[in-house]
């Protein structure tokens, strides 16, 4: 193991250990441990894989006899994604075509096609026929 692993679980068992005025990994409490939490889905996400990864290390190694934070599930989403703003629309292009001309076309490809970054990417040159594009999306399968 990487010794910035080791101090990235040190650091993590430190501030959990203040908190909970514990020293020891059984005296864990994963309901306790997310309650202070204010931080957006995405961090929370991280935050809640790097807990699982220590007590899968801790396990591994002995100090625990099976992982508090194995029963522990994602957050949910906060809502829908929004689309950009026409602001928004704008910086992105001029930004992309600043940059590289092609990546102005990928922008504006996923605006106007309603395509998720991977499928833009992925996109063979068959799947238009003029201005029209038959695809089905990659991880829905959905016709678009």
């Amino acid at each position: 193991m990487r010794e910035s692993t080791r101090e990235g679980y040190a650091s993590l068992f430190r501030k959990w250990a203040k908190r909970a005025g514990a020293d020891d990994l059984g005296d864990w409490d994963a309901a306790a441990w997310r309650e202070g939490w204010g931080c957006s889905v995405g961090t929370h996400r991280a935050r809640l894989a790097r807990i699982k990864a220590f007590f899968s290390f801790a396990v591994g190694e002995g100090r625990v006899a099976k992982s508090p934070a194995r029963r522990l599930r994602p957050p949910k989403e906060n809502g829908p994604t929004m689309p950009l703003s026409v602001t928004e629309m704008r910086i992105s292009v001029v930004s992309a075509e600043s940059t590289f001309p092609r990546d102005s076309a990928f922008v504006l490809l996923m605006r106007y096609s309603g395509l998720a970054i991977q499928d833009a990417a992925t996109l063979a040159r068959d799947k238009l026929d003029g201005t029209l594009l038959t695809l089905r999306r990659g991880k829905s399968e959905e016709l678009v």
